[in-house]
């Protein structure tokens, strides 16, 4: 099955063409920039203040934010 990408960043783009899970190339970059273990955070996005919430919290930490979204919030189920 073909995933259209959500949007063409670099870093997406770099996966694709390589095969490479967005989450592994996070955790892979950060653990190399910050030379220790990290953990990625997946919200879902289950309500308007749960994601407004993930929105503060990512930007007042300076990380990602890492929306999962069920497939059917995303049309599939």
């Amino acid at each position: 099955m073909s995933v259209k990408p959500l949007n063409s960043s670099p870093a997406r783009r770099f996966c694709i063409e390589r095969g490479v899970p967005i989450a592994r190339f996070m955790l892979d970059t950060f653990y190399g920039g910050l030379g220790e273990l990290v953990t990625l955070l997946g919200v879902s996005p289950t309500s308007v203040p749960v994601v407004g919430s993930a929105i503060k919290v990512a930007k007042a930490l300076k990380a990602p934010a890492a929306f999962v979204a069920s497939l059917n919030q995303v049309g599939g189920g």
